[in-house]
């Protein structure tokens, strides 16, 4: 769990980009779903990716983006790698599906093939998702 922290701690702090894009942008803007997959061809992400597939909306009304760690980069949904990062001496102790808030703080630690319902509900039940569904029910 230590090595998890200090990996969301990397991801969270260094100034890096994806896509042209600082990642450290991403906090307090986007919720992220991480899924640490160290498997060769990476079939748990690809399958629990296929079970996010029919959420899109879902998603977007979430702020949340998926990303995918194989023990030595970090990819976006479409596999493409985060540019500017090595994770060479970073290891993670477990495999499976990790939500971090936008306060970069994990919220959700479970294995893989997490139904996107179980992870939307999570997300609806916290204060912050909660004050923003009042804000955009009530302009």
């Amino acid at each position: 769990m230590r090595k998890f922290k200090l990996l969301l701690s990397f991801i969270l702090l260094i100034n890096y980009t994806m896509i042209s894009q600082d990642l450290s942008a991403y906090r307090w803007k986007n919720r992220i779903l991480l899924l640490c997959d160290s498997g060769e061809g990476l079939e748990k992400s690809k399958s629990q990716l296929q079970l996010f597939s029919s959420y899109q909306k879902g998603l977007e009304e979430r702020d949340l983006i998926i990303l995918i760690y194989d023990g030595n980069t970090i990819k976006d949904e479409k596999f493409r790698t985060v540019s500017g990062v090595s994770k060479k001496e970073i290891e993670f102790e477990q495999e499976g599906v990790f939500l971090i808030g936008k306060d970069g703080g994990v919220k959700l630690e479970s294995g893989f093939y997490t139904e996107p319902i179980t992870i939307f509900d999570l997300i609806d039940s916290m204060p912050m998702r909660r004050a923003e569904m009042r804000r955009k029910n009530n302009p």
